[in-house]
């Protein structure tokens, strides 16, 4: 009964996480992301492209904004404010070129605020 409670306790955890923006100030190195993959089980789209992410859409995009979603090849970008949503859409192609790139599966991104 306990360790279904925690099982519970920690997807909630994991589902909030995952909603949550993550602070532009931690930006993960190299070996954190080593250190990840190496813990995770199975990779998941999405989690492909958060890897990927910070490397492909740059410092200045990625602190402003984050890929929140793949569903069937559609990335849903979360961003701040209507600039960074335009900048997202102008150089949209080179993105979906670089997360394919790296090997994840996007063929769209939409943009969600």
């Amino acid at each position: 009964m306990r360790d279904a409670a925690v099982q519970r306790l920690a997807a909630m955890i994991e589902q909030r996480r995952q909603r949550v923006r993550p602070s532009p100030d931690l930006t993960p190195s190299v070996e954190l992301a080593a250190i990840r993959k190496a813990g995770r089980r199975s990779s998941t789209a999405i989690d492909r492209v958060r890897d990927a992410w910070a490397q492909v859409a740059g410092e200045q995009l990625s602190r402003s904004a984050w890929p929140e979603r793949v569903k069937a090849g559609m990335l849903t970008v979360a961003v701040d404010d209507a600039t960074t949503a335009f900048q997202i859409r102008k150089v949209a192609d080179e993105l979906i070129k670089g997360l394919q790139h790296h090997g994840c599966a996007v063929r769209k991104i939409r943009v969600s605020r």
